[in-house]
């Protein structure tokens, strides 16, 4: 009996450590194709309402450009990126919340008759 008894302790045990060196079937990653569409509408009716207003001058012009978020929900922008004429500016808007930006703009042409 005792043979028996080492020999069923050696198959558990043996059992046990494939568990352990076996794969549980889990995933750390995961990739899903989830179908959007995306459609331009006027201001009034968009998801983020963008305004413009234009300053100029001799040496360039300034532009106000604000921001609204037309979300609705309560769903709030944490981080958004505005960039104009490679200067960049960071801003979070709450539900219904609007942001101003000011930007320079400096000329980016001359003609040859200036």
């Amino acid at each position: 009996m005792r043979r028996n008894s080492r020999l069923v302790v050696g198959v558990v045990a043996l059992i046990v450590a494939l568990l352990l060196i076996t794969s549980t079937g889990s995933f750390s990653a995961m990739t899903a194709e989830r179908p959007a569409q995306v459609t331009v509408v006027d201001d009034p009716d968009a998801y983020l309402g963008v305004e413009q207003e234009t300053e100029q001058a001799d040496n360039g012009s300034t532009l106000n450009l604000t921001v609204t978020n037309q979300f609705s929900g309560g769903t709030d922008l944490d981080e958004m990126n505005v960039s104009v004429g490679g200067e960049s500016q960071e801003m979070s808007l709450d539900a219904g919340e609007s942001e101003t930006k000011t930007f320079r703009i400096n000329r980016l042409w001359r003609s040859d008759h200036d």
